[in-house]
């Protein structure tokens, strides 16, 4: 349907970044620390060191978080694609403020994560940013070209990726 043909390259677009995200998060890393620190806490003895206990504690729930964060933006992300794809079979146009508005906090979510830098040869550095102020992850994944775009910020979707 033409009237969601602009939505469905918005849309299309966030998955570049949703993937980059997830890697730099390494959720599969998350996994194995969690386990780790889990089973630590099932361990005997685990209470008798406060202060140790409770950092293991603070770790599992800073993991949790960045986890279920990017799980969260996925899912997201995965029920605008079904909205969109339903909404143009029905051919219900009644749904385009929804989906629009959906796209749009969708995309604040994942631009607020990520920092573009100028890279210094002309083209922006994409660097990821997530969890707290305390305890920041930062990777660097991609640097896009400008084509045009704002080097503060060139969105998502504008550039080409190059690396």
């Amino acid at each position: 349907m033409v009237e969601y043909d602009e939505l469905r390259g918005r849309i299309a677009a966030m998955e570049a970044p949703l993937g980059e995200l997830r890697s730099a998060v390494d959720m599969d890393a998350i996994a194995a620390e969690l386990g780790e620190l889990e089973q630590q806490t099932a361990a005997e003895g685990f209470w008798n060191d406060a202060e140790a206990s409770q950092k293991i504690f603070q770790r599992i729930s800073s993991l949790k978080q960045k986890r279920d964060g990017i799980l969260s933006l996925q899912t997201q992300y995965e029920d605008l694609q079904t909205l969109l794809e339903l909404a143009e079979e029905a051919e219900d146009l009644s749904l385009q403020p929804e989906i629009t508005a959906a796209a749009d906090a969708l995309e604040r979510d994942i631009t607020a994560l990520v920092e573009y830098r100028d890279d210094g040869s002309g083209g922006v550095e994409a660097v990821y940013t997530y969890g707290t102020s305390v305890q920041p992850y930062t990777k660097s994944v991609r640097t896009v070209s400008l084509n045009g775009a704002s080097a503060a910020q060139p969105g998502i979707g504008n550039g080409a990726e190059e690396g």
